[in-house]
């Protein structure tokens, strides 16, 4: 290979990662291959994560809707449903930032980081689900993404 290709320092015959070497914080295996597993538990999360796949707009809401807009709640109630909203908001944000800027980076074992990384994306659709609900019952949005403060 040339070096003007920028493939010189590639290593085409590198061997397949030891599982053995794998760690789930400062691990030697390359980060970049997740085959051969050694942390069976989070495969099996990642796996269980990505079957139990819905997203926001998926959930109807007519009857919430309909709740929402009546009297068969109190002041009380909807207030409860508010704090709950914000603040599940602002936590579920706290959490997927730390994940990934927190744990993420530390973690060397693929499988693990795969793991993370679905969890990840979950919170994301909890807190898009959270604007779903606030958008749909027409909510004030600065009122309930603000409670945190």
């Amino acid at each position: 290979m040339s070096v003007e290709s920028g493939l010189s320092s590639i290593q085409f015959n590198a061997a397949r990662i030891d599982v053995s070497e794998k760690k789930i914080i400062n691990g030697k295996s390359d980060v970049n291959q997740l085959f051969p597993i050694k942390y069976e538990w989070a495969w099996d999360m990642w796996k269980t994560q990505c079957a139990n796949h819905w997203m926001p707009q998926e959930v109807l809401m007519n009857r919430d809707i309909k709740t929402w807009d009546s009297d068969i709640l109190t002041e009380a109630e909807k207030t409860i449903i508010k704090r709950n909203l914000g603040f599940f908001s602002t936590a579920d944000s706290v959490v997927a930032n730390n994940i990934v800027f927190a744990i993420y980076q530390k973690v060397s074992a693929a499988e693990v980081r795969n793991f993370l990384l679905r969890q990840a994306f979950d919170e994301s659709v909890h807190i898009v689900s959270y604007a779903h609900i606030v958008q749909t019952l027409k909510m004030d949005e600065t009122e309930i993404f603000n409670m945190y403060r």
